[in-house]
């Protein structure tokens, strides 16, 4: 068990060590990569869940308005991809209440991941300085 966590620790570290805007970047290309996927399954498979793999790597690595930007970038391509497939709807608005009830998922999954971000960063702070002095304490320095 503790491999498994030492693997994941290391992959995380590298995650954190990469640029950016090449995380952005790749969030991007993972969901149009997901919106071909979802295209070419057509309609009666859904990979709305795995938009989520791009939202969430770039709202924790990256920051909230890159994320805002991602989610939106998932809801749009999903509602093409499913529109693009050919399925059929009662009316005409219901693929875009979809599109806005999966928008709705991918900004709050967003705002949870950058605010648990900046709380673990404080927690992570205050555990390395002394909370009467200021200081540094030993865990700072191991």
């Amino acid at each position: 068990m503790e491999h498994r966590a030492d693997f994941f620790r290391d992959r995380l570290a590298q995650i954190e060590n990469t640029p950016k805007p090449t995380i952005f970047v790749v969030g991007l290309l993972i969901t149009l990569f997901l919106g071909v996927i979802d295209y070419l399954t057509g309609f009666e498979i859904s990979f709305s869940f795995f938009y989520l793999i791009p939202v969430s790597l770039v709202a924790w690595s990256v920051g909230q308005k890159a994320a805002v930007f991602i989610s939106f970038a998932s809801a749009i391509i999903w509602l093409a991809a499913n529109l693009l497939a050919g399925q059929l709807y009662s009316t005409p608005l219901i693929p875009f209440w979809n599109m806005l009830m999966r928008l709705g998922i991918f900004l709050l999954t967003t705002l949870l991941l950058v605010n648990l971000r900046r709380v673990l960063e404080v927690e992570r702070d205050l555990a390395r300085t002394d909370f009467l002095t200021g200081t540094l304490n030993s865990r700072a320095f191991t």
